[in-house]
């Protein structure tokens, strides 16, 4: 609850400082106010047009960002990246975002002194047909992988062969349509190319990342004055929300690459067998048990995932309950299970137990119950738990330290 109130609050402070800037302009904000852009609009990740016409994408969202703070109204100029790139530099159009640094490029446009973010390349191939796995990348030795011609992605994969070992031939490309030609006509094994990439869409996988360049607005020489703007807002959602790239990145671009098991890995789980998951047995949304054996609830919805998650082998589970946390949490010490299904996110009480935390898999509304007309939790109140809910003591314990908890 408290940390959901923080998120809550610094999501508030960031749209509050919008509607203050959208309200009470300065004069240099007035100045601008209704000042029209001529933006590129290329289609791909960054910028997607849906079938009513509806426009998104990281960098369509960052661009409105952008005239929260600036005022601008923009004029949509399509193309491809390439037909666009030399309309900016002619000074047809006045931006482009999401666009990588080169000083070649930087003789011709300016560059927003603030990144919008990261790109990450990755190297894409039709895994079936191939047999390509991170443990497997001797099988591109000597063999063709498509990518844009003299570009900082070309430079990423060059760095990234040299790392691995490998030498395979540079088959150089001027879109996208030309790198799925190699691949269609066998002359290219795989591809190099960003996260946002219609590739995924066409059977293709990204096997592992090979590199990455921070992004930025590109803009005009024309139209230093739009730079000066743009530059003043960024800093100032920079200031005012922190993690807003990040936010667009999760929600627009995360790709996860083929996932493998290392040799390690699969040498404990052959020795090892099953992999044992603890379950509270009073759990009932996360575990019951079936007349027939069989079990349901959240935590069959993670097995069905975990045990089919690695191409290279199937995973196998043996889910055993336990009547409460406590004795859970001591088979986990004792070895006697491999992993409980779940536990709290607080890495404190996992290092003082001699255990560690995955990645977070899911998060649950915890709610207070009380007979009170007003509750503040910041107060220090006296509360009543289960006393088999180890959990909620636990939770209760690290985030309100000021309660008192009574079981």
């Amino acid at each position: 609850m408290m940390r959901m109130r923080k998120f809550l609050a610094g999501y508030a402070c960031f749209l509050l400082s919008v509607f203050l800037l959208l309200v009470c302009l300065p004069l240099q904000a007035l100045a601008a106010e209704g000042k029209v852009v001529r933006v590129g609009w290329y289609e791909g990740g960054y910028n997607t047009t849906g079938t009513s016409g509806e426009r998104s994408g990281y960098g369509y969202e960052f661009q409105q960002a952008v005239a929260a703070y600036t005022g601008w109204r923009y004029e949509y100029v399509k193309g491809s990246s390439e037909e666009l790139l030399e309309k900016l530099r002619r000074g047809e159009i006045d931006m482009l975002n999401c666009m990588s640094y080169t000083p070649e490029r930087a003789q011709h446009m300016l560059f927003s002194s603030v990144p919008m973010g990261r790109e990450k390349y990755f190297l894409y191939a039709d895994i079936d047909k191939t047999g390509l796995s991170p443990s497997k990348l001797y099988l591109l030795e000597g063999k063709g992988v498509s990518m844009i011609a003299s570009s900082i992605m070309e430079k990423a994969f060059s760095n990234w062969e040299k790392q691995q070992g490998l030498h395979t031939q540079h088959l150089l490309a001027g879109s996208m349509e030309e790198r799925r030609r190699h691949v269609a006509q066998g002359a290219a094994e795989a591809v190099v190319a960003t996260e946002v990439t219609p590739l995924k869409q066409e059977g293709m996988s990204a096997v592992m990342p090979v590199g990455g360049s921070d992004i930025y607005f590109a803009i005009s020489k024309n139209r230093p004055d739009l730079k000066a703007e743009l530059d003043e807002a960024m800093r100032r959602i920079e200031q005012d929300k922190p993690f807003y790239a990040e936010h667009l990145y999760k929600q627009y671009m995360t790709t996860t690459a083929v996932p493998v098991l290392s040799k390690d890995e699969q040498a404990w789980l052959a020795q090892h067998g099953k992999i044992r998951i603890g379950v509270l047995k009073g759990d009932s949304a996360f575990f019951t048990y079936e007349q027939d054996g069989s079990h349901k609830g959240v935590i069959a919805d993670y097995i069905s995932f975990a045990e089919s998650c690695f191409q290279e082998r199937r995973l196998d589970f043996a889910v055993q309950g336990f009547d409460t946390q406590a004795e859970m949490i001591q088979a986990l010490k004792d070895g006697k299970i491999d992993m409980i299904f779940h536990f709290n996110e607080n890495h404190y009480f996992a290092e003082q137990n001699g255990f560690v935390l995955s990645s977070r898999i899911m998060a649950i509304t915890i709610p207070v119950i009380t007979a009170q007309k007003q509750f503040n939790e910041n107060a220090a109140n006296t509360i009543v738990v289960s006393k088999n809910n180890y959990l909620a003591k636990v939770y209760a314990a690290h985030n309100y330290p000021q309660w008192k908890i009574v079981e």
